[in-house]
């Protein structure tokens, strides 16, 4: 599938936008040559925004943080004065709504290939996994339970449209009773 503009020149934004979809459709896979075609621009227009592909990367995995993890975590600073039961609904219907997650798979995929990928993908999980555990730590819960439910929760929302095929769409009863299931004790 080929992108087309009517303009071929992109910004920078717009490139790691499509490149992130790309690489979501491509499991993390990519050249730029295949790149450059797919998104109908040219070489030179990659080379005008990167200097070679390691700084296309950490552009791209920058990106992909701020649009995956600092993104969300400005949107849950709405509910910052609601208890932790009713933030990690929040979080939930967040993740449900927004397509935050599409692209994990394809960037945890990238990092077995990629040494700066691991290292993005290694800071994010612990960032997300922390403040995920800060929750259910808030709730309640400790020690190999809490271990549990946060890498459970981490990895549900994470993977489930990709990996488990589990559309973000569920109702909202469905999505009260996932709630249900990660806060019983």
């Amino acid at each position: 599938m080929v992108i087309k503009k009517k303009n071929s020149r992109l910004k920078q934004d717009e490139w790691l936008e499509r490149s992130l979809k790309q690489l979501a459709q491509n499991k993390g896979n990519f050249n730029i040559d295949d790149l450059v075609k797919k998104l109908g621009v040219t070489k030179g227009s990659f080379y005008w925004h990167f200097k070679n592909r390691d700084d296309f990367i950490h552009k791209l995995l920058d990106y992909w943080e701020s649009l995956s993890t600092q993104n969300v975590f400005v949107e849950m600073e709405k509910y910052c004065d609601a208890d932790a039961d009713k933030r990690l609904l929040e979080l939930m219907r967040l993740l449900r709504n927004k397509t935050v997650c599409q692209h994990d798979i394809a960037i945890h995929n990238m990092a077995t290939l990629n040494k700066q990928a691991a290292a993005k993908v290694l800071k994010v999980d612990k960032i997300r996994l922390n403040y995920v555990s800060s929750l259910f730590r808030e709730i309640g819960f400790r020690g190999k339970d809490l271990d549990v439910r946060v890498h459970v929760f981490t990895v549900f929302h994470s993977l489930r449209e990709g990996f488990l095929g589990k559309k973000l769409t569920d109702s909202e009863a469905e999505l009260k009773a996932m709630h249900a299931f990660f806060i019983k004790k």
